[in-house]
C-alpha cells in the first residue's frame, strides 16, 4: 500500500511539473503580437505611400509651373523675333524701297 501511495504521489508531482511545459493559450497572444506587428507595418507602409503621393503631387505641380514658365518664355522669344523681323523688313524697305 505504501508503494502505491508513493507511486501515485510521484505521478501526481510529475504531471504537475510537466503541465508547466504544456502548450497553453499563449499562442493566441503570440499571433496577436504578430497581428499588431503586421498592422503597424501596414500603417507605416500606408504612411510612406501617402508621403510618396504627396511628393508626386508636389513634383507634378512643380513640373506644371516649369512648363508654364517655359511656354511664357517661348512666347516672349517669339514676340522678340517678330519685332526684330518687322524692324529688319522696315530697314530693308528703307534701303531698297
Amino acid at each position: 500500500m505504501k508503494t502505491i501511495l508513493i507511486r501515485t504521489l510521484a505521478i501526481a508531482m510529475l504531471t504537475a511539473s510537466i503541465s508547466g511545459f504544456a502548450q497553453t493559450s499563449d499562442v493566441k497572444s503570440e499571433s496577436t503580437a504578430t497581428k499588431c506587428t503586421t498592422t503597424q507595418r501596414n500603417d507605416s507602409e500606408q504612411m510612406e505611400i501617402n508621403q510618396l503621393e504627396n511628393n508626386d503631387k508636389a513634383n507634378q505641380q512643380e513640373i506644371n509651373q516649369i512648363e508654364n514658365n517655359d511656354k511664357a518664355n517661348q512666347e516672349e522669344k517669339k514676340q522678340v523675333i517678330d519685332r526684330e523681323d518687322k524692324q529688319w523688313d522696315k530697314d530693308l524697305m528703307g534701303l531698297h524701297g
